[in-house]
């Protein structure tokens, strides 16, 4: 079983990307963890390349590592947020989704802090639990259950 927060399996180019989520700052330990995930993904997955992500509240690239990509929930935040600024989200209930997400976003992990995004997690961990059973007993086409 697969212990990363998020893995996207791109089929077709044999690709695999594990991102791992922390609601806080970057730390050493937080590094370690992705970087031991990668190296079983790539164990496991011998014929794709293997990436890694780190998504933090700590600025991009605030501690180096060359082979984990560190990037920062204000930068998720400003990607997207500029392509709703383009009006890339064409269908209303996508540019409605986007917007509370935006806002969501910004929220959690917005200069005030990272508690809120801790509390929504604790609150609802037994449903989170619940869905990656299901999703491990069922799979999902595109991913990886983990």
């Amino acid at each position: 079983m697969d212990y990363v927060d998020v893995t996207i399996f791109f089929k077709r180019e044999k690709c695999v990307i594990a991102i791992e989520n922390k609601p806080g700052p970057a730390s050493p330990q937080h590094f370690d963890q992705i970087r031991r995930y990668v190296t079983e993904l790539r164990d496991k997955y011998k014929d794709h390349t293997v990436g890694g992500v780190l998504l933090t509240t700590s600025p991009d690239g605030s501690v180096e590592v060359p082979d984990i990509a560190h990037v920062s929930w204000q930068s998720v935040h400003e990607a997207i947020g500029s392509f709703q600024e383009n009006g890339e989200f064409h269908a209303g209930g996508v540019e409605a989704f986007v917007s509370q997400y935006l806002t969501l976003v910004d929220r959690w992990f917005g200069p005030t802090g990272s508690e809120g995004f801790g509390t929504l997690l604790n609150a609802h961990r037994p449903i989170l639990t619940k869905l990656r059973e299901t999703l491990g007993e069922e799979g999902d086409d595109g991913t990886i259950p983990s």
